[in-house]
């Protein structure tokens, strides 16, 4: 979820449709991101928010797997160790697995940067997983297909990135 220009702090909510939905709180900054993994139903998925905001919700993953998601070892998978992934896409084996929750990390250099994560036998995707502001660590937690056994990334300016498996299924 990314929420831009809010006209003052507030509460967005985020969740089944008909359920108790997860309220994050937010500050008045002008950009921020978070991420979460949702149940949906028949009806949906429905966000609401206490202020006026721009909320663009982007789905990096679906789990329809007969098997839940199991805890596992937090796992380091890639650890960049410097500010190396830009536009250029950069490659990461992963172990073989239906889906995992995966936690990124992404910190940008010196310029703003968001980043793109996805499955590297499909398309690349419009959305970013993660946006942070310059030297600005963020943490997100997201669901992806491992199938194919690896991920692709891509960063709108250099930046330090780190991919942790912390669920498979």
């Amino acid at each position: 979820v990314t929420l831009l220009e809010p006209a003052a702090e507030g509460g967005f909510g985020i969740g089944a449709c008909g359920g108790t939905p997860w309220i994050v709180a937010f500050a008045a900054a002008s950009s921020q991101t978070f991420s979460a993994v949702v149940r949906t139903n028949a009806a949906g998925i429905c966000v609401s928010s206490s202020v006026d905001v721009q909320a663009t919700v982007d789905v990096t993953g679906a789990w329809v797997g007969s098997a839940a998601m199991a805890a596992a070892s937090p796992t380091r998978l890639y650890d960049s160790g410097t500010y190396s992934v830009g536009l250029t896409p950069t490659t990461v084996r992963v172990p073989a697995a239906a889906g995992a929750q995966l936690q990124v990390s992404l910190r940008p250099g010196s310029n703003a940067a968001g980043l793109t994560v996805w499955n590297c036998a499909d398309r690349r995707p419009s959305g970013v997983v993660a946006y942070a502001a310059p030297r600005t660590w963020v943490t997100v937690t997201v669901g992806m297909s491992l199938r194919g056994g690896s991920l692709c990334m891509a960063s709108s300016a250099p930046s330090r990135v780190a991919l942790d498996m912390v669920a498979v299924g």
